[in-house]
């Protein structure tokens, strides 16, 4: 028993000592990275003084998977964005300090650190690729190559090594053969983000955005996520952006149900790369609809389909390309499918990902041999008409023949910094990282304040969204708002003045007098006198006690006193003796 002490003692006594030593090493590596780091802020500190240090401070954050700070600027920016707004010159010196550091820290505490900012730093000289899931759907990956993917239930996208960038999309059936990408969901560098067009998760109906599992209203205007993204909306068009630079652009559209067009942008020179229903990002559209296994043939599948018939479908007999869809539904969309652990998606009550799916979807296949020439010359004129060409036309033409959607040109990605010029700003001038009210604006209670007859500005509550990592503020300057203090009224004693007729010079004191009526004031702070319940007899002989002035009119107030009523005691009737018996009265 004594020896099992002896051991859980030395045991525990190891674990703190091996607590302390990594206490100290986590310290030191703190404190080394600061002063590494140093130097970087101080070029961005010279660029910027306000700007640069935010964007300094971002960066740390971003790598190392934290909040970053609140903005102190008026633009709108992203880290990345604003990055790409500082000097070429200043980014070299930049980037050159961080690759030394990286070089140099490598297998160190801070080497994944240096990773990431390099990452980051990296992104400003990268191309940027995009590839797209739209209608019923239709995809195109990263690299080029066009598929139908009329499937049911929840995919990976696309997702980076690291998984700061992840979305997913939620297929749900149209029908017995078709199907729309009803939800989209993604992970900014640590916040989820979900967009919803029909299956809403809970009873909230007015907006389609979900943060982290809360609603959030967005109101054509910049929402700003915990972690450096942004969401921003023009009308059905919403807008998600990285901190790091990639983004989504997910358009909302009605057809025989609501759904989504979404389309990806990545930067294909970031370390470890992408996989998911859009590919690798490597530049070989021809290994894109590979899986990530070599299962049941799975990869011999798809290189046939590649060697046969090349990268598009056109080469396919109809037989042919049914059976390649089928492979595209079942084995490759396999391949992709979310769990319930790697789902991003908020469910109802009874909900999982289970519930989205659906194995045998389609009944049956659908290409575009199905029609008739007449139909596939009047889709294709329509969707040329529209500016669809090389490999989106076949699914433009499948979509407006089949179901009757109207073409879909692939979105631009507009450049928010372009043409911006940055204005200097004093330190003291900040403007806070300030989000758009969660809900309606009737949720801002506003009530004015009023002190005597003065009615102050009314004060707006901060509406605080639970779930966020910040509380959400309506109006744009919150954060110099200052609070009101309404101070009581100081109640003066009243002046003790001797009677009226001694101040007039009078010998006598005044013939008794009617005394003053006070009349109530209405909407005016008011002295109130003790009410008596009882009324107070006075002497008749009592002196009239001085009068009591109120601090508003500072006039006397003449108080009389009235002479004692006299006490009347009524005098008794006389009462009449009964009369005797056999006596009668009148």
């Amino acid at each position: 028993m004594n020896q099992n002490v002896k051991v859980m003692k030395k045991m525990y006594l190891a674990s703190v000592a091996f607590s302390l030593l990594m206490g100290f090493s986590t310290a030191f590596s703190q404190d080394q990275l600061t002063r590494d780091f140093e130097p970087i802020k101080t070029e961005l500190s010279n660029w910027d003084p306000v700007r640069g240090p935010w964007l300094a401070e971002s960066m740390l954050a971003i790598s190392r998977k934290q909040p970053i700070p609140d903005r102190t600027f008026p633009e709108d920016f992203t880290p990345s964005e604003m990055l790409r707004m500082v000097p070429e010159s200043n980014r070299q010196v930049i980037n050159s300090r961080v690759e030394a550091n990286r070089t140099n820290q490598q297998g160190s505490l801070n080497g994944d650190v240096w990773n990431q900012m390099h990452q980051f730093m990296g992104r400003s000289n990268c191309k940027p690729v995009t590839g797209r899931t739209y209608g019923d759907p239709h995809l195109s990956s990263f690299d080029g190559k066009s598929f139908s993917f009329q499937t049911v239930g929840e995919f990976i996208l696309v997702q980076s090594q690291s998984r700061n960038v992840q979305v997913q999309t939620r297929q749900k059936a149209s029908g017995t053969d078709f199907s729309f990408n009803i939800a989209v969901a993604m992970n900014v560098a640590g916040d989820r983000v979900c967009l919803y067009a029909e299956e809403l998760p809970d009873r909230e109906t007015g907006t389609p955005i979900r943060v982290d599992g809360i609603p959030v209203f967005t109101q054509d205007r910049t929402y700003y996520l915990a972690h450096g993204g942004s969401i921003r909306n023009s009308g059905k068009e919403y807008v998600i952006t990285w901190p790091t630079g990639e983004k989504v652009i997910a358009q909302l559209s009605r057809g025989s149900i609501d759904f989504f067009n979404v389309t990806v942008q990545i930067y294909p020179c970031s370390e470890g790369g992408y996989e998911g229903l859009l590919g690798n990002a490597n530049g070989n559209p021809r290994d894109d609809i590979d899986t990530r296994n070599n299962s049941y043939g799975m990869y011999e599948t798809a290189n046939r389909f590649n060697t046969v018939f090349g990268d598009q479908t056109a080469g396919m007999s109809n037989e042919a390309e049914k059976e390649y869809l089928n492979y595209l539904a079942k084995e490759f969309g396999s391949a992709w499918r979310v769990n319930q652990v790697t789902s991003l998606f908020d469910y109802g009550m009874g909900q999982s990902t289970e519930y989205f799916t659906d194995f045998t979807f389609p009944r049956f296949h659908r290409s575009i041999r199905d029609l008739n020439q007449t139909q596939r010359d009047n889709a294709r004129r329509e969707c040329e008409r529209n500016g669809i060409s090389g490999d989106e036309l076949d699914g433009c033409i499948f979509d407006r023949a089949f179901v009757d959607l109207p073409p879909n040109p692939r979105p631009v990605f507009r450049d928010p910094t372009e043409g911006v010029v940055l204005s200097n700003i004093q330190r003291g001038n900040n403007v806070r990282n300030v989000n758009p009210p969660s809900s309606t604006p009737n949720n801002v209670v506003k009530k004015p304040i009023v002190i005597g007859e003065e009615q102050k500005t009314p004060v707006e509550k901060p509406v605080v969204q639970p779930g966020i990592s910040r509380p959400v503020q309506s109006g744009s300057t919150v954060g110099n708002t200052k609070p009101v203090v309404i101070e009581k009224p100081v109640m003066e004693k009243p002046r003790v003045e001797p009677p009226l007729h001694q101040q007039e010079g009078e010998k006598n004191p005044p013939v008794e007098s009617t005394p003053i009526e006070r009349k109530p004031v209405e909407e005016k702070p008011v002295i109130s006198q003790p009410v008596l319940e009882k009324p107070v007899k006075i002497p008749a002989v009592e002196k009239p006690k001085p009068p009591v002035q109120k601090p508003e009119e500072k006039t006397p107030i003449r108080i009389e006193t009235k002479p004692k009523t006299p006490v009347v005691v009524p005098t008794p009737k006389p009462v009449t003796p009964p009369a005797p018996k056999g006596v009668k009265t009148r």
